[in-house]
């Protein structure tokens, strides 16, 4: 049996890396070229646009490996890959705080600080909720998935920061609260599914600059049906269904028009912004964390928590979401504490434009 001579072993590693190196880089620049041209589509490639970031986490491997072993091949396919996140996301990780102030006061009368909470808090003690709120010290916090035994922890604990309430609170995952350091009045808790829906909630914050309109959001998760299959002890997908979380936006665009004056919407969409509910909702709100939050962004699942629904080892979505409307100008945007939840904070600064902001 004749030796391979290390010449030829070193070519073959080569092109293996070579070959892995450019192959890792296929699905991002596929969906780069194809996907503009589908347009609107349901099922599978609504869940492929949720996680296109993720596309192109090997670009870099790409590139770096192409300058290593001097292969022109990998060292394209990773630049070209490269630089479509760049063009798409780049400008997201170079901003800085206060880029966005120009346009709006900076006076403590005339900025709040909002923070929106999908807590997964129905029975457990809510301690470490109130601790992780105190800390950020909002003006106003938007709750969703609270229980009653929590939500009991929370007013004493929050009380003198935070007096003013509005409490829908169920021992399942659809309770929701709102807890405001202002005034808050004519608050009615509703659902945007007719069957099975989250309790939302509608509300006037009487702030020191006037009221606003505030809705605190949370709309159904999208259908993952599982088939028969599993992969251990997690059940492998057969199909997405996202039309009846895009039923719930419709709805509540509806409610968004009808409001003419300030407003904010704050919440779990269990959305991102690449989908078609959200570009709804964004013809008509500016996103805070996307205008100035500083990355991507992503609030799901929090580090550790590996939800079963939906097992990612660490936050790949962004599905909590703070919007206002033109009355408002973002300070800055932030990922805030997850306390325990399977979801992080999402924490807001905006402040009251100064000048006139009619169209």
């Amino acid at each position: 049996m004749c030796p391979v001579p290390l010449q030829s072993l070193r070519r073959l590693a080569r092109g293996l890396v070579i070959a892995l190196g450019v192959a890792s880089t296929a699905p991002a620049l596929a969906y780069s070229v194809v996907r503009p041209a589908l347009g609107y589509r349901k099922g599978w490639i609504e869940l492929l646009d949720d996680f296109a970031p993720w596309l192109y986490l090997a670009a870099p491997f790409a590139l770096i490996v192409g300058q290593l072993v001097g292969s022109r091949a990998a060292m394209a396919a990773g630049g070209a890959a490269s630089a479509m996140f760049v063009r798409r996301w780049g400008g997201r990780f170079v901003r800085w705080d206060g880029c966005h102030t120009r346009d709006a006061t900076s006076t403590t009368a005339g900025a709040l600080t909002l923070m929106t909470f999908n807590v997964l808090a129905w029975t457990r003690d809510g301690d470490d909720i109130a601790a992780a709120i105190a800390r950020i010290d909002p003006d106003v916090v938007t709750l969703q998935e609270i229980g009653p035994r929590p939500m009991a922890r929370l007013l004493i604990a929050l009380g003198d920061r935070l007096p003013y309430s509005a409490v829908h609170a169920t021992p399942s995952s659809a309770g929701t609260a709102t807890l405001s350091r202002f005034p808050l009045s004519d608050a009615e808790p509703f659902t945007l599914s007719a069957l099975g829906g989250h309790w939302c909630a509608r509300m006037t914050v009487h702030a020191p600059t006037g009221p606003i309109a505030l809705f605190n959001i949370h709309t159904k998760i999208p259908r993952l049906r599982m088939s028969r299959r599993h992969l251990g002890r997690y059940w492998l997908p057969a199909a997405f269904h996202a039309e009846r979380r895009l039923v719930e936006v419709h709805k509540l665009c509806a409610m968004i028009d009808a409001i003419e004056g300030p407003l904010l919407l704050m919440g779990d969409f269990n959305m991102t912004e690449r989908s078609e509910d959200y570009a709804l909702i964004a013809r008509r709100l500016t996103d805070a964390y996307r205008e100035v939050g500083r990355g991507l962004g992503q609030t799901f699942p929090a580090w550790r928590s590996v939800p079963q629904s939906l097992p990612l080892p660490f936050p790949m979505l962004r599905l909590d979401h703070i919007w206002y409307s033109r009355h408002f100008a973002a300070v800055w945007a932030k990922v805030g504490p997850s306390a325990g939840s399977d979801h992080h904070s999402v924490v807001v600064r905006v402040a009251t434009r100064t000048r006139n902001t009619d169209p």
